[in-house]
């Protein structure tokens, strides 16, 4: 097998679907600076659309005229759109080259909402099964809510709509490769609300996938200015909220690229003892798995793609006395319970089962030899439906052929060599 030279390589693979959110007739997103009622809906009970993700959070709403907007709710809560008129609101997702429309309406008292989905362009079966499976559409949700005013705050309506309308315009465009484009929208929407951590750390995953994507032969002191500014992002994100995952994700994903483009993963890790060492790596990521996470869109997942994450750090940190000065090391049984919990929550990600037989084929202890060929067949069957999932599964079919001796230190851009 011919294997391209490496760099470590993290990222979740990015799903089918694209939301739009439209608003009703005679919406005005300018409205001027003005005072603002408030009020937060507490959710008390909700019935319907089993399989369709439940937000759980209170919504937290800001009101003039006839207008809403949820100040808490994100694009990727399918549940939660978050821009009312005449306390109507109608969102679209792209699911594959079809769409599903997400309806909601809010009593008039807003003790009550009812939330509609149902598939308005006909979506091809292997997108569907990936990304809605469990959902059976088309189907009603009822919400009922706890109703709570809060006291009156000066702002800009239009501009609180805006903000999750340019973070979905970023993930639109970044699906497309818009790289630029998407970091523009993101810059946008960090001067619209300073507080939030969302721009910083969707900035810092731009960073990353611009490099990754960026078919220039780029030298060691590009990519590691460029990883470094993705730490920044991440670091601002983690300033801004302390007690969820997000921040941590990217922020250990840009420390293990950033030794990565120094060159080898293990040897770097070997010599990184002080700042920004294997350490603080693991540390990053386990507070990834472990905190509350909000992003969640069709096939991807901050808990997921954390928990895959680490599973790959503890795969290809050495497991040698020397790392025991670094504060961590290697641990194959740990990141086999890793990934088998992020296969767990997402099994038709072909990354993650790629991972999970790389890592059989490298523990090579009793029947892990044929765990590894199972998965590899398992993943095989799936439907390739991103550029990602069709690379790992030619490397898939690479490694059911042969299984190199070198196989613990697979990354999906190759092999890492072992150091001397």
């Amino acid at each position: 097998m011919k294997w391209l030279p490496v760099a470590l390589g993290i990222v979740g693979a990015f799903a089918g679907g694209r939301a739009t959110q439209a608003e009703p007739e005679g919406s005005d997103s300018s409205s001027p600076t003005r005072l603002l009622e408030r009020e937060v809906l507490t959710p008390a009970e909700s019935t319907g659309c089993p399989g369709l993700p439940d937000s759980e959070m209170p919504r937290e709403l800001s009101l003039s005229d006839n207008h809403a907007v949820d100040v808490r709710a994100h694009f990727w809560n399918l549940d939660r759109p978050s821009t009312f008129v005449d306390d109507r609101s109608i969102r679209s997702y792209r699911v594959g080259s079809g769409r599903i429309q997400v309806t909601s309406r809010l009593s008039s008292d807003h003790r009550s909402e009812t939330l509609t989905v149902h598939i308005d362009v006909p979506i091809e079966p292997e997108y569907r099964s990936r990304y809605l499976s469990g959902l059976d559409l088309p189907c009603t949700r009822t919400i009922r809510y706890e109703r709570v005013s809060l006291p009156p705050e000066s702002g800009d309506l239009g501009q609180l709509a805006a903000f999750d309308d340019l973070l979905l315009s970023a993930e639109e465009l970044l699906y497309d490769r818009q790289f630029e484009a998407a970091r523009r929208k993101l810059e946008q929407a960090r001067a619209l609300r300073k507080e939030s951590p969302v721009p910083h750390w969707m900035l810092a995953r731009l960073c990353f996938l611009e490099i990754e994507e960026d078919e220039r032969e780029l030298g060691p002191a590009e990519r590691s200015a460029a990883f470094a500014r993705a730490l920044d992002f991440a670091d601002a994100a983690i300033a801004r909220a302390p007690t969820l995952a997000e921040g941590y994700l990217w922020r250990g994903i840009a420390l293990g690229r950033r030794a990565t483009a120094l060159g080898n993963f293990r040897v770097a890790l070997r010599t990184m003892l002080g700042a920004g060492g294997p350490a603080e790596i693991a540390e990053a990521l386990e507070r990834a798995t472990t905190l509350p996470y909000e992003y969640a869109f069709f096939g991807s997942s901050t808990r997921a793609d954390a928990l895959y994450a680490l599973a790959q750090f503890y795969r290809l940190a050495p497991d040698a006395w020397y790392m025991a000065v670094a504060g961590t090391r290697g641990d194959l049984d740990r990141a086999l319970e890793l990934i088998a919990l992020a296969i767990r929550l997402q099994p038709k990600r072909i990354d993650f089962g790629l991972e999970l037989a790389v890592e059989y084929a490298c523990r090579d202890r009793d029947d892990d030899r044929l765990r590894a060929t199972r998965e590899l067949r398992r993943i095989l069957a799936l439907p390739a439906l991103t550029p990602l999932d069709r690379v790992d599964q030619e490397h898939a079919a690479m490694l059911l052929a042969e299984t190199p001796d070198n196989v613990c230190w697979y990354s999906r851009d190759g092999f890492q060599e072992p150091e001397a």
